[in-house]
């Protein structure tokens, strides 16, 4: 997206900008790349939670991904399947959670177990699913990753062996983060080896996200022949949901410089904050890039850029620039899709960044935008 061509201080600041343009080819793509190794792919809410573009995106995708009640009840607009797994599901929300959703996945056998009487009442339409844990992935942050020792996600097989689960319909399991399809091959693999005598009384697996599925290079011989293990041999309806893949590169955030801060280097304090807009720069950690202005990180002017709450360590990065910052100036982050606003949060009171769309037929148009009465609902 060009920001160049956009006069940006016609734009509320801060605000999300979803390039459509974007996000409809890396459905299209993802779509191919699925079609051909035959299998399905879901969306996550938990990453792109964003509704109003859930009926663009439905001619691609088979359905939605939830983690809670909540978002399986937003998931419902799509019309679509709805498939929820979710650490562990409350009591007074686990019939809902039955009603709403078509693949229901439980996280142990405990909780599955603990729910017997309502399962076999006999009006669940769900297929039941259990979340299983390989013990095996290739993420190198500890936080991200729900296969590393002593994790409480799924059962391992060592839990699983000699146990009796019948009523049982499918695997879910997820191992990835960004992986190439190098990792999608071992992990199908290491799947296979540990949990093979279970696959034949499946009818789906759900492999969770992670995978670089909307590639246009996304090398599909040898997962095909791969996934024609799972596919063809088990006859199982195989799931992905690689979100994050999807949707990253086609949001920006854009921001306003309000103070520039001299303490033996220059700050540039911004409109935006990391902690409450994009808490994953803080989190993971990770820098974002800096669409505009252009900055190739080579210039002669170094800036910390920093957020506007109180928060000590609310700082987004360290940039170079070509020129210098001054009060006023619009600063653009890319790689602003997912986990942004899903994450945001109302800390100090700092009010939410409006949400933009665009697309090259109708331009930019705002979408949604955030006042006093959206926080003092949340606490009144």
């Amino acid at each position: 997206m060009n920001f160049d061509k956009i006069n940006l201080f016609q734009l509320p600041s801060p605000c999300y900008v979803i390039d459509c343009d974007i996000l409809k080819n890396n459905l299209k793509i993802l779509k191919t790349n699925c079609d051909l190794l035959e299998i399905k792919p879901l969306i996550s809410i938990k990453g792109f939670p964003l509704a109003l573009l859930f009926q663009d995106m439905a001619p691609y995708i088979n359905g939605l991904s939830a983690a809670s009640l909540f978002e399986a009840q937003l998931a419902k607009c799509m019309g679509k399947e709805i498939h929820i797994h979710a650490p562990a599901y409350r009591p007074d929300e686990i019939e809902n959670v039955l009603k709403l959703c078509d693949h229901v996945s439980f996280n142990s056998l405990s909780q599955w177990q603990q729910y017997q009487s309502i399962l076999f009442k006999g009006h669940v339409n769900s297929s039941i699913g259990l979340r299983i844990n390989p013990e095996y992935s290739e993420i190198n942050v500890d936080k991200y990753d729900p296969c590393m020792p002593h994790s409480r996600f799924g059962v391992t097989i060592e839990n699983l062996l000699h146990q009796d689960v019948t009523g049982i319909e499918g695997f879910h399991l997820h191992t990835m983060y960004d992986n190439n399809a190098e990792t999608f091959l071992r992990m199908i693999d290491i799947l296979i080896d540990k949990f093979g005598t279970f696959l034949p009384n499946l009818s789906w697996i759900n492999l969770g996200g992670g995978q670089r599925l909307a590639d246009i290079d996304f090398p599909q011989n040898p997962l095909k022949k791969r996934l024609s293990t799972l596919t063809k041999n088990f006859a199982l309806d195989v799931y992905v949901e690689p979100c994050e893949a999807i949707v990253t590169e086609c949001g920006y955030l854009v921001s306003t410089v309000l103070d520039i801060v001299n303490n033996h280097r220059q700050t540039a304090i911004l409109d935006t904050s990391a902690i409450c807009h994009m808490p994953d720069v803080l989190d993971m950690p990770y820098q974002p890039d800096i669409e505009f202005p252009v900055t190739n990180d080579c210039g002669n002017y170094i800036y910390t850029i920093a957020g506007i709450s109180c928060l000590a360590g609310d700082i987004i990065g360290e940039y170079r620039f070509n020129s210098p910052l001054h009060v006023g100036d619009k600063i653009v982050f890319s790689e602003m899709g997912a986990y942004t606003f899903a994450k945001e949060n109302y800390f100090n009171g700092i009010n939410h960044p409006s949400i933009l769309l665009y697309d090259r037929a109708h331009g930019l148009r705002i979408a949604k935008c955030f006042g006093y009465r959206d926080y003092e609902l949340q606490y009144l």
